[in-house]
């Protein structure tokens, strides 16, 4: 019995796991496309208000659809799949601002993150309550 149950958290991380990556792959092509394509490149030094506006109202959007492809990858393990999600992104925030690839203030870039992490978070809980 015990090979069984281990052999189900060795199942669930797995899916847990593919969610995140699906997610993270969808997140990064969507945002991808509206900060890149749509909008031309966004920059805080750079940019006009307007872009940074655009880009701050729709990347989120990005997360969420990001957050939502995970939770239905992973299924029972969605939670697990948003905070691998989430820790992605913290990752990434964290990798391009102490290498200065980004060019906004410490508060922009986390505010940034932040909004990504908490969009994931509401579209697995909206999987979770609606779509099951």
């Amino acid at each position: 019995m015990q090979l069984v149950h281990h052999r189900g958290i060795g199942k669930s991380l797995l899916i847990g796991l593919l969610g995140a990556i699906a997610g993270y792959v969808t997140l990064a092509l969507t945002s991808t496309l509206v900060q890149e394509v749509w909008l031309g490149g966004v920059s805080y030094v750079d940019s006009p208000r307007r872009v940074l506006v655009l880009a701050g109202v729709f990347t989120p959007w990005c997360a969420f659809a990001g957050g939502l492809v995970g939770a239905l990858v992973a299924g029972r393990s969605r939670w697990l799949a948003a905070a691998i999600l989430c820790g992605l992104i913290t990752v990434e925030t964290t990798y391009l601002y102490t290498t200065q690839r980004v060019d906004g203030p410490l508060w922009f870039e986390a505010g940034a993150a932040a909004a990504l992490v908490l969009a994931v978070c509401a579209a697995t809980w909206l999987r979770g309550r609606y779509v099951a």
